[in-house]
């Protein structure tokens, strides 16, 4: 005697097989499509863009402070002393001078930098209001501050201060005739 199973069984079967084949199958197809495949170093183009791009804005700064540092008024204002009997030296103060200079940089179409200071061999001589850098500021430890005493440019360096980085530009100010 053979056993019947009820159709109810039959297309049960039918449908959870035909379930688990397209689950299956899909998952498979899915798969095998949607591999990530190595673009390599996909970023290097654009961090090489990135990084002219940052030394070409380096050089600009430079050549800015370039200019800035063999201005005569600011190399006088440096080295100007005491008139006799204390009176105030000829000429503009450092102050009016780099606030002079300052101001040039501040305006809407020019470099506008976060840092701009005027430093001697001992300390921070102007800085403008709210910058990192001010008249108190201890110097002593700052790499480039060796590097300008020493006569050196300083193009395109990343400075940490007060932990953000600037991108700094440093020239020392040297005489009318020196170099």
């Amino acid at each position: 005697m053979a056993m019947r199973v009820p159709m109810f069984f039959k297309f049960l079967a039918g449908c959870l097989l035909l379930a688990l084949i397209l689950i299956v199958g899909g998952t498979l197809v899915v798969f095998k499509e949607t591999k990530m495949t190595s673009r390599g170093n996909y970023l290097e183009k654009h961090f090489k863009r990135y990084r002219h791009y940052q030394a070409g804005l380096g050089k600009g700064v430079a050549s800015t402070a370039e200019v800035l540092a063999g201005d005569s008024r600011l190399h006088d204002a440096l080295t100007a002393t005491k008139g006799p009997e204390g009176t105030p030296p000829a000429g503009p103060s450092l102050e009016q001078v780099a606030t002079d200079m300052w101001m040039a940089l501040s305006r809407p179409s020019s470099l506008r930098p976060e840092l701009f200071a005027v430093i001697d061999r001992t300390k921070v001589r102007f800085a403008p209001k709210n910058s990192p850098l001010n008249t108190s500021s201890d110097l002593s430890t700052a790499p480039f501050v060796g590097q300008l005493l020493e006569g050196q440019r300083i193009v395109d360096q990343t400075l940490l201060l007060e932990d953000k980085a600037y991108q700094l530009a440093a020239i020392p100010i040297v005489g009318a005739g020196e170099r």
